[in-house]
């Protein structure tokens, strides 16, 4: 009986653990594969990167000397690289869109996309760069909080170039 017991129980055990294994193993390796890319990509362009954050599917570095902003995301299960020169951008601004849901009688927001706007002088071609997106990752780990800092760090830097330019 004792036996038995044993046999049942590591089956259901097995039936638990393993699943969560494989789903922590497989976010812990796209976690790995970012920062990997992105530590090519600062070699490739030989950035000095001053500040760097990497969370959920999503890493971004700064070079301020160089005035150079690195995105390293994976969206759809692609690995997407994006390097944008700070030099020709006015500002940037944070673009949060979200829905209603109601739960109970309670009646509350959640978002379900996040952006920084990169404004150009010229105001034409402005870009997007998608901190989160409801639709590819599902769980919402502090995304305002890196916004407002990378919004305020790009900002910082966009400011220190215009004072340099006008002194020039």
């Amino acid at each position: 009986m004792d036996l038995e017991m044993l046999i049942v129980n590591i089956a259901v055990l097995s039936l638990v653990i393993v699943p969560c294994y494989i789903i922590v193993y497989i976010g812990h390796k796209q976690y790995n594969k970012i920062g990997k890319r992105f530590q090519e990509e600062v070699k490739i362009h030989s950035l000095q990167i001053d500040e760097y954050e990497r969370w959920n599917r999503n890493a971004l570095g700064i070079d301020f000397k160089q005035q150079k902003l690195l995105f390293v995301t994976i969206q759809n299960e692609a690995l997407t690289v994006k390097m944008y020169p700070l030099e020709n951008i006015k500002e940037s601004k944070i673009i949060p869109y979200f829905h209603t849901v109601k739960t109970g009688g309670k009646v509350s927001q959640k978002m379900d996309k996040l952006f920084l706007e990169l404004t150009p002088y010229d105001e034409i071609d402005k870009v997007l760069i998608s901190l989160y997106d409801s639709n590819h990752t599902y769980e919402e780990e502090y995304e305002m909080k890196h916004a407002e800092k990378w919004n305020k760090l790009i900002n910082n830097a966009v400011i220190k170039t215009q004072r340099k330019q006008k002194a020039a």
